[in-house]
């Protein structure tokens, strides 16, 4: 019973993941991009000067969900907090991004 729970639970986190993609996309490019870069690697100019997290490295992949909702809700290290400017929708749908962009990444 526990296992199917699991698995239902699994597959709807999945597919709200799949879904929140293209919403996260424009949060992403408004708020995220500056730092972070298109490719989510952080090589910008803006990146290097304030060390932001590769998203596709192992250290950001290896974060839940949840974790990865309070680093952009709440700041961390030189990562400014977004609870004044992204709603908790928002904040879902360019986590959900994010995970697709690691899903996506070769």
């Amino acid at each position: 019973m526990a296992r199917y729970a699991f698995l239902i639970t699994l597959l709807f986190t999945l597919n709200t993941f799949a879904q929140d993609a293209p919403a996260g996309l424009s949060v992403f490019k408004a708020k995220c991009m500056m730092c972070h870069g298109a490719d989510g690697q952080a090589n910008t100019t803006m990146g290097r000067q304030v060390n932001a997290a590769n998203l596709l490295s192992a250290d950001v992949k290896k974060l839940s969900a949840a974790e990865m909702k309070d680093v952009v809700t709440n700041g961390k290290g030189s990562m400014p907090t977004f609870s004044d400017q992204l709603s908790p929708e928002e904040i879902d749908a360019v986590v959900g991004y994010v995970r697709a962009m690691e899903k996506n990444a070769k």
